[in-house]
């Protein structure tokens, strides 16, 4: 069946219409659907199998060998995974972004849930000798070009997160491979501990950080493939110098097999608000945010069926960040007409000589 999707002008929504309202710690999203589906229209009756409720028939159910082949299921569990990071993301200090990796080439992703559970019980045990709260976790699997698999993760706390030196950390993921480092003067099993300053859309940032894979990992892993997507410039660090490399958005999505679930969570942690409210309410709720983006589609397939969605969202923390900046900005102000406030225009030199003031 096809579909046809087109990005078509913003529609005007009347304050009485119903829209859907997931709020998600500092982002809000606003989504109005022209028809909105109230009921499942398919049900699955065995792997291979599903029953369409509209005809009454029985259709096959089209596998993938790739993740990647079924894009509309990619979206959907990155999006779930950006609500989730950032309905629980409000204040960057709180939380730790980390990284655990093999030194041997590790293709299989059970072993690498099943050595994170431990990890997770060892850094609980750590927690409780030094009287800690215990964390939060969302981690998601990342595969590389070259088939193996490690880790990265947000560590989640309700107060400031604790200060977890490197080499702790290191010891926590693997004894053995903190230990030989004093044989060899390198050690193995690394891992990366990272502070996510001034990010004020945490989910955004992280799942397109999972999704991209450099131009060069991406020729190893597949030498007679060509890259047809998207292709950014980005400047890093190698060896304590900056280089500028190619990053190819959402080339990682291709190594991950179909059926894999990318991220997994800890019980705790907080899910997306969601209810059914007018857009006049919504509007009360979002007064303290800044819109960030919007749009408009329009959805077509065979069926006859057609509508339009229209998405925005708003961003709490950059409304913060603009009013402590804007009252910096008044005090400022303030303070310097108070001290200049006797100043003889006439007498100001404008080529930067200097100010003189009347007595």
């Amino acid at each position: 069946m096809a579909v046809e999707v087109k990005k078509i002008d913003t529609l005007n929504i009347t304050d009485d219409t119903f829209v859907k309202l997931s709020e998600m710690g500092n982002i809000t999203e606003i989504q109005h659907n022209t028809h909105r589906n109230k009921r499942c229209n398919i049900q699955r009756i065995d792997k291979d199998h599903l029953l369409v409720f509209s005809t009454g028939e029985v259709r096959e159910v089209v596998h993938y060998e790739e993740r990647i082949d079924d894009m509309k299921s990619v979206s959907q569990s990155l999006k779930k995974l950006r609500e989730l990071i950032n309905a629980n993301v409000v204040n960057t200090d709180y939380v730790i972004w980390f990284t655990l990796t093999y030194r041997d080439n590790m293709t299989d992703p059970k072993k690498l849930y099943t050595d994170f559970k431990k990890f997770n019980m060892r850094l609980k045990t750590w927690e409780d000798n030094n009287c800690i709260t215990h964390h939060e976790y969302i981690i998601c699997a990342e595969p590389q070009g070259r088939g193996a698999w490690h880790i990265h993760g947000l560590l989640i706390w309700e107060q400031k997160a604790p200060f977890i030196p490197h080499d702790t950390f290191w010891r926590i993921w693997s004894k053995d491979g903190f230990n030989q480092r004093a044989v060899d003067g390198v050690g193995y099993d690394f891992v990366n501990i990272k502070a996510l300053n001034n990010c004020d859309n945490v989910g955004a940032y992280l799942t397109a950080y999972l999704g991209d894979m450099s131009l060069e990992e991406y020729e190893k892993a597949k030498p007679s493939s060509r890259w047809r997507g998207d292709v950014k410039e980005c400047n890093v660090r190698e060896n304590g110098k900056k280089v500028v490399k190619k990053i190819l958005k959402g080339a990682r999505l291709h190594f991950y097999p179909a059926g894999f679930r990318i991220f997994r969570c800890s019980r705790g942690v907080k899910r997306p608000k969601v209810e059914l409210v007018t857009l006049k309410k919504a509007k009360e709720k979002v007064r303290t945010a800044i819109l960030t983006f919007r749009k408009s589609v329009s959805i077509k397939d065979d069926n006859g069926y057609e509508t339009t969605i229209t998405t925005f969202y708003y961003n709490t923390a950059l409304y913060k960040k603009y009013k402590k900046r804007i009252n910096t900005i008044i005090i400022f102000f303030k303070l310097l007409s108070s001290k200049y406030q006797n100043i003889d225009l006439g007498s100001v030199d404008f080529d930067g000589i200097g100010i003189k003031t009347t007595t």
